[in-house]
């Protein structure tokens, strides 16, 4: 069989089964769209170790600046147009800035994790008993979905070897 039927097949069976346990845990700290994209940017990032090294520091990174972004955006008590733009802009600014650190090279790993972090937010779960934003549970969930999807690329990937090989 050739590598991508394989990969087709092992990733289809895998993306099933963690939509399964997703829907079974339903954890706000665990959302399987994210994962899927998690998945993605380890496959986007060249798979193997370096890949998956790649991924998740620049997913993360991506994750840490798009909190700490529009975690400053609902303290702003100016107009919400200008002061989204003004957090997303800078935001942009530092994200990508950070690609002369080797580690967090991959830019488009980056906006995987900004992107996600940013639709999360805009969900409004992500808040207080007061109302407020959480940014830590915000962060979290991010994260955690990231690295998981990240974590099932490289199985994903050996599997899909290994029964490529087969």
């Amino acid at each position: 069989m050739g590598i991508i039927t394989a990969l087709a097949v092992v990733i289809g069976v895998m993306g099933g089964i963690a939509t399964s346990a997703w829907l079974e845990v339903a954890s706000v700290y665990w959302v399987i769209w994210v994962t899927f994209i998690g998945w993605a940017s380890f496959y986007a990032a060249g798979g193997g170790t370096e890949g998956i090294t790649k991924s998740v520091a620049a997913n993360v990174w991506g994750v840490l600046i798009a909190t700490i972004s529009l975690f400053t955006f609902t303290k702003l008590t100016f107009n919400a147009s200008i002061a989204a733009g003004l957090c997303v802009g800078i935001a942009i600014i530092v994200l990508i800035l950070a690609a002369y650190l080797p580690a967090l090279g991959f830019i488009p790993g980056q906006v995987f994790g900004y992107a996600p972090t940013a639709g999360l937010f805009l969900s409004g779960v992500y808040v207080t008993a007061e109302g407020a934003s959480d940014p830590v549970k915000l962060f979290l969930a991010s994260a955690i979905s990231l690295v998981i999807g990240n974590v099932l690329g490289i199985i994903s990937e050996k599997i899909g070897g290994a029964v490529a090989k087969s």
